[in-house]
C-alpha cells in the first residue's frame, strides 16, 4: 500500500507476489486467487511482465488455469525474445509447453519444449538442456500414447536416445550435487516412459538407480515419488510374472505414504491408497486359501475407504492449493472415478466392505508387511 501510494512500482509489484506466495503457503485459495487477479491487472506494464510474469504463469498452473497460463507464457516468450533475454525466453517457452501438457495438448507441448531446448543449446546451458530433453521425451511418448494407447518400438528407441543425449551432455562441466540430481531426474523420466510402454522390469532398474541418487542428496520427497512409481511398476510385474510382487508393491507404496501422509498432500495420498487397495485386491485373487483371500479383501476395503475419505476432503477444498500443485507429480491421469469399479469388485458396502479397522491397526499391519518384504 505504501509503495503504491508512493509510486514505487517495483516494490508494489514484488509485494503483490509476496502476498500471493503467503496465501499459497497458508492454503488460502480465495486469497491466492485475489492476488493472481491483481498480478494479472499489472501485466500491462513492462516492469510487471519482466518481474513477475513467469510467476503469474506458475500461479495459473497451480490453480489449473492452463489456458490462461498458456496465453501469458506466449506473450512473455515474445516479450523476452524481443529484448534479448534468452534465459527468460526459454523459461517462458517451457512454461508454455507445461500449460499445453496440462490441457492434454502434447503436440503443442512438444513444439514449445523444442523451442525452449533450442534456446538453451544456443546458450550452452547444459543443465537446462537436459531438463528440456527429458520433457521433450515425455511429450513425444504421451502424444503417441494419447492417440494409440500404445508406444511403438520406434518411438521408445527415439525417446531413450533423446534421454541418453541429455545424459551425455551432463558430463560436460556439470559436477557435484547438481550432476547427481540431474542424472536421477533423467533416470526417473526413463522409468516413467518404461511404465507407459508397459516395460515395468526396465522401469524398476532405472528407479533403483534414481533412488540411490536421491538418497545421496537426502531428497526425501523425490525418494517418496520414486517409491510411488516403484509400487506401480511392481504391480505390473506381479500381473505379468509373479504374484509375490504384490507384497513388494505394497511395501513400496507404503513407504511413499509415510512421507505424503499429511493433509496438504491429499492429491497424491488418495492415489497411493488406491494403488494399495489394488495391490491388496490382486493379492486376494492370487491366494489359494479362502481365509487368505478374505484377509486381503478386508485390507483392500480398508484402503479403499481411506481413499474415498481423502477424495471427499479434496473435493471439499481441504488442502486444495497444494493438491493442485502436486497433481502432475504422480499418476496425473488417475481420477477419482477409478474408485467406483473397485467398490463393485471388492463388495464395498456389503458385510465385507463394512468391516472396520482402526487406522493404527491397519498401518501396523502394513509396516509388518514392509519389514517382511524388505
Amino acid at each position: 500500500e505504501h509503495a503504491t501510494n508512493g509510486g514505487f512500482m517495483h516494490a508494489a509489484v514484488t509485494s503483490v507476489l509476496g502476498l500471493y506466495q503467503c496465501a499459497v503457503v497458508n492454503g488460502a485459495t480465495a486469497a491466492a486467487k485475489k492476488w493472481i487477479s491483481v498480478m494479472s491487472a499489472l501485466q500491462h506494464t513492462e516492469l510487471a511482465q519482466g518481474t513477475i510474469g513467469l510467476n503469474l504463469v506458475a500461479a495459473n498452473q497451480l490453480l489449473g488455469n492452463f489456458s490462461e497460463g498458456q496465453k501469458i507464457a506466449a506473450q512473455l516468450e515474445k516479450f523476452f525474445t524481443e529484448r534479448g533475454l534468452m534465459p527468460q525466453a526459454s523459461h517462458a517457452a517451457f512454461a508454455h509447453g507445461a500449460c499445453a501438457a496440462g490441457l492434454g495438448n502434447w503436440g503443442g507441448a512438444q513444439k514449445a519444449w523444442q523451442r525452449s531446448l533450442r534456446l538453451d543449446e544456443q546458450r550452452g546451458d547444459v543443465l537446462s538442456s537436459a531438463d528440456r530433453r527429458a520433457a521433450l521425451a515425455q511429450a513425444i511418448t504421451m502424444r503417441e500414447f494419447a492417440s494409440d494407447r500404445v508406444i511403438s518400438p520406434a518411438t521408445l528407441t527415439k525417446v531413450h536416445t533423446l534421454l541418453q543425449e541429455a545424459q551425455d551432455g551432463l558430463s560436460e562441466g556439470v559436477v557435484g550435487p547438481e550432476l547427481t540430481r540431474a542424472e536421477a531426474k533423467l533416470l526417473q523420466t526413463r522409468a516413467q516412459l518404461c511404465i507407459v510402454a508397459q516395460e515395468p522390469v526396465e522401469a524398476l532398474k532405472f528407479l533403483n538407480r534414481a533412488r540411490l541418487g536421491y538418497v545421496a542428496l537426502n531428497a526425501q520427497r523425490e525418494c517418496a515419488l520414486v517409491d510411488s512409481m516403484s509400487g506401480l511398476a511392481l504391480l505390473e510385474v506381479g500381473k505379468l510374472r509373479n504374484a509375490q510382487m504384490y507384497d513388494e508393491a505394497s511395501a513400496a507404496l507404503h513407504r511413499a505414504l509415510e512421507f505424503f501422509n499429511s493433509k496438504e498432500q491429499v492429491a497424491i495420498r488418495w492415489k497411493l491408497k488406491y494403488y494399495l487397495c489394488v495391490a491388496a485386491y490382486m493379492n486376494s485373487q492370487s491366494k489359494p486359501k479362502e481365509e487368505d483371500r478374505y484377509h486381503w479383501r478386508i485390507t483392500a476395503a480398508a484402503w479403499l475407504g481411506e481413499a474415498l475419505n481423502d477424495v471427499d476432503a479434496m473435493q471439499l477444498g481441504e488442502g486444495a492449493m497444494n493438491a493442485i500443485s502436486l497433481e502432475g507429480d504422480f499418476s496425473p491421469g488417475l481420477k477419482p472415478d477409478v474408485l467406483e469399479p473397485l467398490k463393485k469388485a471388492i463388495g464395498f458396502g456389503t458385510s465385507l466392505g463394512r468391516v472396520k479397522r482402526s487406522r493404527n491397526e491397519e498401518r501396523a499391519r502394513s509396516r509388518r508387511v514392509a519389514r517382511q518384504t524388505h
